[in-house]
């Protein structure tokens, strides 16, 4: 049985993934809950491969698994898991600097060009400064 401090080691070490996959695009490919599960897998394997023996290890896609069995079809489950381990392995290409994420391994050429490209973007702000002006003088105008 696991009591709430042997947890400890795996929870700090999966917030710290949590955090670099806040800066990355893969919150915007798969739910919190894939996420969450995803870091506190690939956390209870570095935990685990630590080499202290202190720490136990968690079957997490066990649980998942017994968790669900009976309540939803087995095609579901399998497909949360399969979804879980793809998520797990992108958030192990994080460090390499892949998806976006901005802790490590930025190209700042890249950056700069995507910065630029995105300023001449309409979406950022009217392209001419008189434009938004004008009308503005056009709505205090109509107003009065």
């Amino acid at each position: 049985l696991l009591a709430s401090e042997d947890l400890r080691p795996i929870h700090d070490a999966a917030m710290q993934i949590c955090d670099d996959v806040i800066v990355s695009d893969i919150p915007l490919l798969f739910a919190p809950g894939e996420v969450g599960l995803a870091a506190l897998m690939i956390a209870n394997e570095y935990v685990g491969n630590g080499g202290d023996e202190s720490h136990s290890s968690v079957d997490m896609m066990g649980y998942v698994r017994s968790r669900f069995h009976g309540a939803v079809n087995a095609s579901a489950v399998d497909a949360v898991t399969h979804r879980v381990s793809k998520l797990g392995q992108m958030i192990r290409e994080l460090k390499e600097g892949k998806y976006g994420c901005g802790n490590y391994d930025v190209n700042m050429d890249t950056l700069k060009g995507l910065n630029k490209k995105l300023k001449k973007c309409r979406a950022w702000g009217p392209a001419d400064k008189k434009e938004g002006k004008k009308k503005k003088k056009k709505r205090k105008a109509e107003d009065a």
